[in-house]
């Protein structure tokens, strides 16, 4: 009965105007997104001759913007309109990549990589915290759920399409239809409608110290774990869609082939991500979130060392649909334990700060990723990652499990005295 109710409550989510303006606004310019990336990857490689730092250091600068802006962006969302910070956001987005088709140099391709980047820092903590002003709070794990898996579905559609625009019709398409898709997603949330009550409540309060969002999140036992789980996984997992390429096109000589190959795994990793946010929003209810997450991030490092090790077949396919159920679980998790814990006044800032201590570690974690892989090669990097991910998953998991039975165990004996 629990999971026929909540099943119903999906459906009432259709009925909800507002959140389905704003779903339909991410579902769009994701799409665009998503096939700007095969874009964007096939321009820089061109123009550098394909070496593996290059593609590494254009990941780099859509990081750069979270580390140098990241603190004070939540800030600056949580005291203006979230709503026309999104559309302010998207327009100049459309603009940014729109001047890409006509940069020939990788100078040039980085800088308006870090414009992108640069909005987005102010764009995702905006639309985090507008989130749970449209849905009530016990429903906020189906929303994520339901979220991730239909913003989700263009990774399906968007993968395969843009692989095949950048590679039939050339990188400026891709741009284009990029940059249309920002305007539309602009259009939309202009005319979304949503009660913001946090800038009345910052007026007040508008001599908060920035640091207070971090304070926060250091208080609160579960957003403490999941800080840290976040940035590790971080460093485990952003160099691996570069290195993924890599290891397709040179390490299993799929040369040519490499895009449509990249594109049919990130589709299946789509398709996970689908089918595991709407089962996790039914499952989530009642269990222990975080301890949920360690075991899919265990089994999730065992899949994609069993990859590694046996090539590009047909259960590699099957193998990234998991690893999609992984990036779902770690998605929702999170926006979740934010969301209901911490006040919408403050939301941005929390939001910001993980975004901002993100940088740091996907920079280290690029930067020693791609020059590793240079003197070695993509598949040794891989490989190393996958087996500490699932080290550190057990290790985690025992630690965290010990020092829960610890405390319920002290306060049984206090409760006895």
């Amino acid at each position: 009965m629990k999971r026929l109710a909540a099943l119903k409550k999906y459906g009432m989510l259709f009925a909800n105007r507002p959140v389905m303006l704003l779903i339909s606004a991410g579902f769009i310019s994701s799409l665009g997104n998503h096939v700007s990336y095969f874009a964007l990857l096939k321009k820089v490689y061109d123009i550098s001759g394909g070496r593996i730092t290059d593609l590494g250091f254009l990941t780099v600068m859509k990081f750069v913007p979270f580390l140098l802006c990241g603190l004070f962006a939540g800030r600056i969302v949580d005291c203006l309109s979230r709503r026309m910070v999104m559309v302010l956001c998207d327009v100049f987005s459309a603009l940014a990549i729109a001047c890409v088709i006509f940069v020939d140099s990788l100078p040039g391709i980085y800088f308006f990589a870090f414009l992108s980047s640069l909005v987005y820092v102010f764009r995702q903590p905006a639309q985090s915290a507008l989130e749970p002003n449209l849905v009530r709070r016990e429903d906020l794990v189906l929303y994520n759920s339901f979220n991730s898996s239909l913003s989700n579905v263009n990774l399906i559609c968007g993968s395969a399409f843009g692989a095949a625009v950048a590679g039939l019709l050339g990188t400026a398409p891709a741009f284009l239809i990029d940059g249309a898709t920002f305007l539309i997603s602009a259009l939309i949330i202009y005319n979304l409608r949503v009660d913001e009550k946090h800038i009345s409540v910052k007026s007040k309060n508008n001599r908060q110290p920035i640091g207070r969002s971090l304070s926060a999140v250091w208080s609160d036992l579960n957003l403490r774990r999941m800080l840290l789980i976040n940035t590790f996984v971080t460093i485990a997992m952003t160099m691996q869609g570069i290195l993924i390429y890599f290891h397709l096109k040179d390490g299993l000589g799929l040369g040519d082939k490499a895009e449509l190959a990249w594109g049919v795994l990130l589709s299946a990793l789509g398709i996970g991500i689908v089918v595991g946010s709407l089962l996790l929003g039914l499952i989530l209810d009642g269990r222990n979130p975080l301890r949920l997450y360690l075991n899919i991030l265990f089994w999730d490092g065992l899949f994609f060392l069993w990859f590694l090790l046996n090539g590009y077949n047909r259960l590699a396919i099957l193998i990234f649909a998991f690893l999609g159920l992984a990036s779902a679980a770690h998605t929702i998790i999170l926006n979740t334990i934010v969301q209901q814990q911490v006040a919408d006044e403050n939301r941005g800032q929390v939001f910001a700060l993980f975004s901002f201590l993100e940088s740091p570690a996907a920079i280290l974690s690029l930067l020693i990723g791609t020059f590793a892989a240079a003197f070695t090669s993509a598949w040794a990097i891989l490989i190393l990652s996958a087996i500490v991910q699932i080290i550190l998953a057990v290790a985690l998991r025992f630690c965290w499990y010990r020092a829960d039975a610890k405390t319920c165990e002290n306060v049984e004996l206090s409760c006895a005295a």
